[in-house]
């Protein structure tokens, strides 16, 4: 693939295969297929068309009303005629040339493809006439083409159609075909960098260190950006032998999971299949009994677009509005560094895997650096208990001379055999004997109110109070049971 720029004067250009600014072979051994994408930054049409083609170049040409603009830009991508099969897919990639012969209406037939497949269509006029060509209709074994020229004459005779078929989310390419690598080993950590190319990097980290091996994960660290002045979107994609039948999973606001289906029929079958994902996204085998998951310190984009694959979007750079209601370019240089954590385990053991590992994540240990002798950090000393497995102590601080404690049950309904089942713990007996306490009042989320004002002055909805969901239970002096993904906040004196 390649650019070529045509200025107002001369309306025609020749590009070589050579010129690839992808590093594309020279020459092909026969003409190849060429694709053309003309684009300027003014509002007139623009049609580019090929008159001359053979293995190493071909020429353009642009129709009369560019003659008015600065310059035009050229895309143009060529690849060999070929026929072939997606890997872990049902989909195959078509690329060919089909002659004309003066008809303004032709079809071309090609095996079985999928309905939201792309097509990309360019002509090749030996008479130097200008012609447009669109796509009229479409099946999954074939599709029509109507030819028209744009002077209004006869459709040029000796004229060639070039055409691509192939699914949406083959549209990728690679960061960089040559990478590289530095391997890093110690008593801790095991680490190989990726070099990709200027601000394009990737570690894969593995700790070895005994105190930490049981976290069975894989940290890979990415650091990237700017983005190219070129716009793209940047994914990283695990490929593995898992049969997930276009089934993947992903958290919902870090809490409960979303079950999500591969719907391969929508008008954007790329974007359409991609869902939020706050923490934690996972395909399963069920029929393997594994459970590959990826564990985010940040929210990212993720699907899973073929079948064994899980991918997550780590930045984006678009140049142009995507339409999607925000009315601006999404024109994004800053750098980023994200870590996922890979794992790979058996179904069963999994929940509680990528349930205790977000937890690490989300809230590493804080490390401060000291000076002096006699520096007052306003430490808060306390004997805590250990927690039920199922349990997470969020917050615990002091508040104007009391202490804000807040825990989570982090485990949903029905997705652990035990450790979803509420579980009941005593306050008291978590903060150990250090503290002598009076009084507990369980306040609103946030802490600032207490619950029983919130509840009375909060609006009554109509419930169906027959549901099988669960129900806050009331504190019953310092015993108290939490449900199913339920967090609640206390104020102790």
């Amino acid at each position: 693939m390649g650019r070529v720029h045509i200025d107002r004067f001369s309306k025609e250009a020749t590009a070589f295969f050579s010129q690839s600014y992808k590093g594309g072979a020279n020459s092909f051994t026969k003409k190849p297929v060429i694709i053309l994408s003309p684009h300027t930054s003014e509002a007139e049409p623009v049609i580019a068309t090929i008159f001359s083609s053979d293995s190493k170049s071909f020429k353009i040409i642009l129709n009369e009303k560019c003659s008015d603009l600065e310059g035009v830009y050229v895309d143009w991508f060529a690849i060999e005629e070929s026929e072939w099969s997606l890997e872990h897919s049902n989909d195959y990639f078509y690329s060919g040339t089909v002659e004309v012969n003066g008809r303004g209406d032709i079809i071309v037939e090609h095996s079985d493809a999928s309905s939201s497949s792309l097509i990309l269509l360019s002509l090749e006029s030996l008479d130097r006439k200008i012609h447009n060509v669109h796509i009229s209709g479409r099946e999954s074994n074939h599709f029509s083409a109507s030819i028209r020229n744009w002077e209004g004459s006869r459709i040029s005779k000796g004229m060639k159609l070039h055409y691509i078929v192939a699914p949406k989310d083959t549209m990728t390419e690679r960061v960089a075909d040559k990478v590289d690598s530095q391997k890093i080993e110690g008593p801790l950590v095991q680490e190989i960098q990726h070099f990709y190319r200027q601000d394009y990097g990737q570690s894969f980290v593995i700790y070895t260190d005994p105190n930490v091996s049981d976290r069975g994960v894989v940290d890979i660290i990415s650091e990237v950006g700017p983005l190219n002045p070129q716009g793209r979107e940047l994914v990283t994609r695990v490929s593995s032998s898992l049969n997930n039948s276009g089934i993947f999973y992903t958290d919902d606001n870090g809490m409960e999971i979303m079950k999500r289906k591969l719907d391969r029929t929508l008008p954007e079958p790329i974007a359409g299949n991609y869902y939020p994902m706050v923490q934690r996204s996972f395909i399963r085998d069920y029929a393997n009994d594994l459970q590959l998951t990826f564990n985010s310190n940040s929210g990212h984009g993720a699907s899973s677009l073929r079948n064994g694959e899980l991918e997550v979007m780590l930045h984006r750079r678009c140049l142009e509005d995507d339409a999607k209601g925000v009315d601006e370019v999404l024109n994004d240089l800053t750098p980023i560094r994200t870590s996922l954590w890979l794992s790979l385990s058996k179904v069963v053991d999994a929940t509680k895997k990528h349930r205790h590992l977000a937890i690490l994540q989300q809230f590493p240990p804080t490390i401060f650096k000291l000076e002096g002798q006699s520096i007052d950090v306003g430490t808060l000393n306390a004997s805590i208990s250990r927690l039920p497995p199922n349990v997470h102590l969020v917050t615990l601080r002091e508040f104007s001379g009391k202490i804000l404690m807040r825990l989570h049950h982090i485990y949903a309904r029905k997705e652990h055999p035990t450790l979803s089942m509420p579980v009941t713990i005593q306050l008291r007996q978590i903060l150990g004997k250090d503290f002598k306490v009076k009084s507990i009042v369980e306040m609103n989320l946030p802490g600032t109110t207490p619950l029983n004002q919130t509840q009375n002055e909060k609006l009554k909805w109509k419930t169906n109070k027959d549901g099988n969901g669960y129900r806050p239970t009331a504190l019953q002096g310092d015993r108290l049971t939490l449900q199913p993904m339920e967090m609640r906040t206390f104020l102790i004196n």
